[in-house]
């Protein structure tokens, strides 16, 4: 019923409530291969086989609505929302992501939560921090917690959490 209503018209706390809860119940996969059929029901219904192998390899029985975001673009795939009816379907695909790369033909394919523009800005600095370290020491650099940290130092932190 929200998502009917002129967003103008709503105290921006109440939007951003809903925005968040609807992040919550969204997985993003990306780098999945896109279809090159000019028909979209052969582009969505091959999407829709894909996220198949997605719900089988991590056992969620939840059907999502699919989608995929972005412009059409030469060379890179767009990438695939997967919105679920509850967070908790959606947060046990994101930890059986290591399933999901394991499956034939979807290794280079990634798993992660939905995220804000400015989450995103924050992981793509992250990103290249994390680069940066590696290519400065050799390091087995990771992002972990939200955090660039060595790959090996993963167990001290989570003791301390």
């Amino acid at each position: 019923m929200l998502h009917r209503l002129n967003p103008n018209s709503l105290p921006v706390a109440v939007v951003d409530a809903v925005e968040e809860e609807r992040r919550l119940r969204t997985v993003v996969v990306t780098n999945v291969p896109e279809c090159k059929s000019d028909k979209a029901t052969e582009r969505a219904q091959e999407d829709r086989a894909i996220v198949g192998q997605i719900l089988n390899a991590t056992d969620v029985d939840q059907a999502p609505i699919v989608f995929r975001v972005g412009k059409r673009m030469d060379g890179r795939p767009r990438p695939l929302k997967m919105e679920f009816p509850s967070k908790h379907a959606a947060r046990h695909v994101i930890r059986m992501r290591g399933k999901v790369q394991a499956l034939n033909g979807l290794h280079n394919v990634r798993v992660r939560e939905s995220m804000t523009k400015e989450q995103l800005s924050e992981r793509r600095k992250m990103i290249e921090e994390c680069a940066k370290k590696r290519q400065a020491d050799n390091g087995d650099w990771v992002i972990y917690a939200n955090q660039v940290v060595l790959r090996q130092d993963i167990d001290q932190i989570r003791k301390n959490f």
